[in-house]
């Protein structure tokens, strides 16, 4: 009777750790933890489709899939990134294929749009990424996404 009621005494410790365990796996993007991530990214597919994804320091933001003549697909919420996923809204993901790193503009040369004055920049910032998962009725797959510092 001694070994149940102990064991009873540690189930709740034993739920704790089990719940911050999980809790702590997918991490909130800031400025602190992973600056790499933040801002617009920006990709293309096709002759006519662009997709973006805008990760703001607070956690918050947005995946945008465009298409000419068709209207815009939006998933938003909460971002968070950890080694190997970035989730938006905690059920949406993408595969993180390269992490974001600094290119060589002299040997790679990707124009992408400013938001904020409708001007293009070259893009100095890439990462890989496949997605969106669960797979969504729209164009989905590896695809280089760039973004530029403004």
């Amino acid at each position: 009777m001694k070994e149940k009621s102990g064991m009873l005494k540690r189930t709740p410790l034993l739920i704790f750790f089990i719940f911050l365990f999980v809790f702590s796996a997918c991490q909130k993007v800031s400025d602190d933890q992973r600056p790499e991530f933040i801002g617009f990214w920006h990709s293309k597919f096709g002759d006519s489709g662009c997709a973006s994804i805008h990760i703001k320091s607070d956690g918050s933001g947005a995946y945008v899939i465009r298409y000419d003549y068709e209207e815009s697909k939006v998933y938003s919420g909460t971002i968070r990134v950890n080694d190997k996923h970035i989730y938006i809204a905690g059920k949406d993901r993408f595969n993180i294929i390269e992490y974001p790193h600094m290119i060589d503009t002299t040997i790679e040369r990707v124009y992408i749009s400013n938001h904020f004055d409708n001007s293009y920049k070259i893009g100095n910032w890439k990462m890989v990424l496949y997605g969106l998962k669960p797979n969504a009725l729209h164009i989905c797959g590896e695809w280089e996404y760039y973004k530029a510092d403004y």
